[in-house]
C-alpha cells in the first residue's frame, strides 16, 4: 500500500485545520512554518514539521499553501529556496491562500514551464470548539490548461 503524504506550508488556523482533516484520512503530513507557535501546535497534533521548503520538497510532491497574502505566496514558490528552487518534478501545489488573481495566474504560467502544476483553490472551513475542522470542498477547482491546448 502506497503512503499519501502531502505538505503544507503555513501551519496556522487554516494550515492546522488542514493538517487535522488529512491526518485523521490517514495522511502523512509534513508541514513548515515561519511561526514557532504554529510548528509546536502541529507537532501536537501530529504533522512531521521540517525546517524549511526544501526539507518538505523532499518529502512530498503534492504541496499545500496556506498563507496569508499574495507576497508571501510568491516568496515561498519564487524565493531562494523555495518551491521552483527544491520540488520534486511535477510537483502538484494546491494554493488555498489570500491571493490575487494575476498573481495566480503568472506562478501558474511559470510552474507549469516548469513542468508543475498549481492548483487556486479557495476553501471554506467549517469549525466548532466542540467538533473538530471539516474542510468544505468548493464546488469547482480551476486548472490552468497551457496556451498550447
Amino acid at each position: 500500500m502506497t503512503t499519501k503524504t502531502i505538505g503544507i506550508v503555513g501551519l496556522g488556523r487554516m494550515g492546522n485545520g488542514m493538517a487535522q482533516s488529512l491526518l485523521r484520512k490517514d495522511f502523512k503530513v509534513f508541514g513548515t512554518d515561519i511561526g514557532e507557535a504554529q510548528c509546536q501546535a502541529a507537532r501536537e497534533i501530529g504533522v512531521n514539521v521540517v525546517a524549511d521548503i526544501k526539507a518538505l520538497c523532499a518529502e512530498s510532491s503534492v504541496i499545500i499553501l496556506s498563507l496569508p497574502m499574495a507576497k508571501h505566496v510568491q516568496a515561498v514558490v519564487k524565493g531562494i529556496g523555495g518551491i521552483i528552487d527544491c520540488a520534486q518534478p511535477k510537483t502538484l501545489i494546491i494554493d488555498t491562500s489570500t491571493s490575487e488573481p494575476d498573481v495566480t495566474r503568472a506562478l501558474s504560467i511559470e510552474l507549469d514551464q516548469l513542468g508543475h502544476q498549481l492548483l487556486d483553490c479557495p476553501v471554506s472551513v467549517m469549525y466548532s470548539a466542540n467538533a473538530p475542522w471539516r474542510l468544505t470542498p468548493t464546488p469547482m477547482l480551476l486548472r490552468r490548461r497551457p496556451a498550447r491546448q
